[in-house]
């Protein structure tokens, strides 16, 4: 996996609470929450330092993708509670008509799968 291989490596080079290195543990977490991984991507995204990658990528709402993630890691251990405070933390963020077009699929998503098992 890359984003194994490079997070290791931004971790060799700069340490894990570096700027860098939270960036790429985020896309390693998310990779690992498609593969099922749940603990070992929650443990990645609380190493991460969030104000230190916020400022290194001059997005104020960068954590925002964690909380996110974390909303799904919830949702997939089935904490629907958990998964829906983090949702509707971030869904202004990911909403608003300059997000990314996978952030706001992936809110619309989990919002809508969310909706389902609370329905039932």
């Amino acid at each position: 996996m890359n984003a194994r291989k490079a997070y290791e490596a931004s971790v060799k080079a700069f340490g894990p609470r570096a700027g860098l290195t939270g960036g790429v543990a985020s896309t390693l977490a998310a990779c690992l929450i498609g593969l099922g991984k749940l603990d070992e991507a929650s443990k990645l995204l609380a190493q991460i330092d969030i104000p230190t990658v916020t400022q290194l990528a001059g997005d104020p709402d960068w954590g925002a993708g964690v909380t996110l993630l974390q909303a799904q890691i919830s949702f997939r251990q089935k904490d629907y509670a958990t998964a829906r405070k983090d949702l509707d933390a971030v869904t202004p963020v990911f909403t608003r008509k300059d997000a990314e077009a996978y952030q706001k699929h992936a809110v619309e998503s989990l919002a809508t799968e969310l909706a389902r098992v609370q329905k039932n």
